[in-house]
């Protein structure tokens, strides 16, 4: 999550989602190397649970509703900001990155 603020008063302080960028860790002749890929199904058909502190991977058919190589993210919303899309209905929502098409839900 990204702010926006480029000159707006608190009260106008809005949040832009520009998107993930994802890496996985490549381990070649006992080196580890971080390395960024869009492949879709770097998740192999599980799905990564996100908020401020921590990750989870679980694998999508453990919970109902869950899809395979979704990211789901606890999106914050602070009392007196608004998303662009409109005004926060909750403190927190939960979203959902699209690994195949980088598009939000």
């Amino acid at each position: 999550m990204v702010f926006y603020t480029d000159g707006l008063g608190l009260e106008e302080l809005a949040f832009i989602r520009l998107g993930f960028k994802v890496f996985k860790l490549l381990v070649l002749d006992g080196e580890k190397k971080w390395v960024q890929t869009k492949d879709p199904n770097v998740l192999g058909g599980g799905a990564l649970l996100l908020d401020d502190n921590t990750s989870t991977y679980v694998p999508a058919s453990d919970l109902l509703g869950c899809h395979p190589n979704f990211m789901y993210f606890v999106d914050c919303c602070v009392p007196g900001y608004t998303h662009l899309a409109g005004v926060c209905l909750s403190p927190y929502e939960v979203d959902i990155f699209h690994l195949r098409d980088g598009s939000f839900q």
